[in-house]
């Protein structure tokens, strides 16, 4: 199996991230048809085909966006790569992930806050090997903390992977503005952030 996919300029410099052994956190913003979906799906389930047996998370506020949105995407990605979705991932709707052939799984995360869980410990006990949170500006703080815990928990060391956290967003003053782009601009971003 040797996919090839097109990317933007700005996509490949995040995937160069992404494979890269300083980066733990990338935040990939822009505005509509930037690419920031499309780029999400591609580094998850490419991650997904090449680890065996490994472990991520899509995560949003909302399930039903990432069903209705993000699902899309990614067969729209499986596509450009010249596989088939349905020989390589079957999806099980009920509990919201998906199971590759090769034994990884990629789950939707539902990020919206619960008043019987304000402080999302429903992340808690969560273990994965990557994750990308789509939409960040409209996850709350708390909730992205708490996911970002568990990631770099299921099979890194096997595989010698970092520990990679996607960030995707619109423009906004919220986690993105606070923790990438006023430290960015006053130059005291740490090295695990791009």
């Amino acid at each position: 199996m040797n996919p090839q996919i097109e990317l933007q300029k700005k996509q490949i410099a995040a995937v160069r991230y992404w494979e890269d052994n300083t980066t733990e956190e990338l935040l990939f913003g822009g505005a509509k048809g930037g690419g920031k979906s499309y780029l999400g799906c591609f580094l998850i389930f490419s991650n997904a085909l090449m680890y065996p047996d490994t472990s991520y998370f899509i995560a949003r506020r909302d399930l039903n966006d990432l069903v209705k949105f993000t699902y899309p995407s990614i067969v729209e990605v499986f596509n450009a790569m010249g596989l088939s979705f349905t020989a390589y991932v079957s999806y099980n709707g009920q509990h919201s992930y998906f199971t590759l052939h090769n034994g990884s799984k990629v789950y939707f995360i539902d990020c919206k806050k619960l008043p019987s869980d304000p402080d999302f410990q429903r992340f808690g006990s969560l273990q994965f090997t990557r994750g990308w949170f789509e939409e960040i500006g409209q996850i709350d703080s708390m909730a992205i903390i708490n996911l970002a815990a568990a990631v770099g928990r299921w099979k890194n060391s096997e595989y010698n992977l970092k520990r990679k956290i996607l960030m995707t967003c619109n423009p906004n003053k919220g986690y993105a503005y606070n923790n990438f782009y006023l430290p960015q601009k006053s130059g005291s971003l740490p090295e695990f952030r791009k």
